[in-house]
């Protein structure tokens, strides 16, 4: 016996594109993400994707705005990290960037452990400064040379 509850495609008619995006199936139009309000990319093809009415306008300079290279320090709050680290369940969480001789990287953590994030982070950060060596003794050269009083 048949089962006759799955479609083939003999059985689906031509249907302009046009009409199915009105029952709820995405055109290719609706997929672009390319130029809209609510979505702002993050990098390595990544994208938050806001579920308010619009956007609050980006804070930064013109000058100041993904793709330019810039040597001077940037607050390490940014408003995108902001709202990614909002929407966060852990009770913590810090999201990271860094540029060094071995590239630029970036990474976030959450835990609901302060300890354990703050670890996380300190560990990420010392193996992108030095891959070479265990992050304990970059952490420690750091801490060392840094005007910290520890």
């Amino acid at each position: 016996m048949a089962d006759d509850s799955n479609p083939t495609v003999e059985d689906v008619e031509d249907v302009p594109p046009e009409d199915l995006a009105e029952d709820g199936v995405l055109s290719p139009e609706d997929l672009d993400v390319e130029g809209r309000e609510e979505v702002e990319e993050i990098g390595d093809g990544r994208y938050v994707v806001s579920t308010s009415e619009g956007r609050s306008p980006d804070p930064r300079p013109a000058d100041d705005l993904p793709g330019e290279t810039d040597d001077s320090p940037t607050p390490a709050e940014t408003p995108s990290a902001a709202a990614a680290l909002s929407a966060v369940p852990e009770q913590y969480a810090a999201a990271l960037a860094v540029k060094t001789d071995h590239g630029v990287a970036d990474e976030r953590f959450a835990s609901n452990n302060v300890v354990d994030t703050f670890e996380r982070a300190l560990r990420w950060y010392a193996h992108r400064i030095d891959p070479s060596e265990p992050p304990e003794d970059v952490l420690r050269v750091l801490l060392a040379e840094s005007d910290l009083d520890l």
